[in-house]
């Protein structure tokens, strides 16, 4: 299944987008007769998830609220229906532009490190972007292991693999043993991501 990301511009937990989607998906219906329903609330310690599942095409739309980031996004899967679902769920629930976000990273860089994290979790539906990269590129070269560790993620996150280099190089030569290993796992996540 083929899936993107929609970062929303709301704090996690906003009931809000729950509202803004109910129509979303009666519109969707009448256009398409794709009947998602609510499956299920997953919670855990950091993380809310709001599973809705299209029976009939295993398509899936999943709210998201990250507390620990912070962020709230829509995950969507599908196989034959992903662009038109973006279309129409980025015209009801009005995510933040790819450009934007990369603005916002750049603006906040190493005052919020959550905004590579927001950045990276849009970046599924994008090519590799130099401006997103050279942000990502300098977190992973920061003297601080949180905010290193931050970008780490954010690189896998991306799904980019001419981020690869830098997560080898860090999982071989920091001198920090938790991002060495962070490094490892996240080149394994974004080794992955290519088949």
């Amino acid at each position: 299944m083929s899936s993107r990301i929609l970062v929303l511009d709301i704090p996690p937990g906003d009931a809000s987008v729950l509202e803004r989607l109910s129509p979303a998906l009666n519109a969707i219906y009448t256009a398409t007769e794709l009947n998602f329903d609510y499956e299920e609330t997953v919670e855990g310690i950091d993380l809310t998830k709001h599973v809705y599942i299209e029976l009939s095409s295993d398509d899936q739309i999943v709210i998201v609220d990250d507390f620990r980031t912070p962020v709230c996004y829509i995950q969507l899967e599908s196989d034959d229906h992903l662009d038109y679902l973006v279309e129409r769920l980025t015209r009801w629930l009005k995510p933040v532009p790819f450009a934007e976000l990369e603005e916002r990273a750049q603006r906040t860089r190493g005052k919020d490190p959550g905004a590579l994290v927001r950045l990276a979790l849009a970046a599924g539906g994008h090519d590799p972007s130099d401006r997103a990269c050279a942000l990502i590129r300098e977190a992973l070269a920061s003297s601080d292991p949180k905010v290193k560790n931050t970008a780490i993620e954010a690189a896998s996150l991306t799904r980019w693999q001419t981020l690869g280099a830098d997560l080898d190089e860090l999982a071989r030569h920091d001198p920090d043993p938790e991002v060495r290993s962070h490094a490892a796992k996240a080149r394994q996540l974004l080794d992955g991501a290519k088949g």
